[in-house]
């Protein structure tokens, strides 16, 4: 690790008692980027990401403090978000009953000799030798 005076301007040490290791922070990218090999620097504006996860979550912060800084370490990288964006799942627009086929509605199934059990309406045997048995009704 270097020293702190051999670290370029626009770099600030920190030490973190949570973390227990030494911490630099940059205000911009460009200062991080002018950082020697080997020292992991968090940007201000992941600090005050970090502050805002703190305040959502006192009692999860410091597991995911945790789990934030060993992936940066791995990885690198800039924390530019708390949650992920993604669209919901989209609840279906219909509910099928059970033991009903999601695509045609019937409960009329047939279990080939080698255990599947697949719908009639869609998916017929070719061949009745491969029908072990029926289910649902006809």
């Amino acid at each position: 690790m270097p020293s702190v005076a051999s670290l370029p301007d626009g770099l600030t040490h920190y030490r973190s008692a949570l973390l227990d290791c030494e911490l630099w922070v940059a205000e911009t990218p460009a200062d991080a980027a002018a950082a020697p090999a080997g020292v992991l620097v968090y940007l201000m504006s992941e600090v005050w990401l970090l502050q805002d996860l703190k305040a959502r979550d006192p009692e999860g912060f410091e597991a995911k403090l945790q789990a934030i800084h060993q992936t940066k370490q791995d990885f690198g990288g800039i924390l530019d978000v708390l949650a992920q964006t993604a669209d919901p799942i989209a609840t279906p627009i219909f509910q099928t009953l059970p033991d009903v086929c999601y695509a045609c509605g019937t409960t009329r199934r047939w279990r080939s000799v080698y255990g599947a059990v697949v719908c009639a309406r869609c998916h017929p045997p070719v061949d009745a030798a491969l029908v072990a048995a029926w289910e649902g009704e006809a």
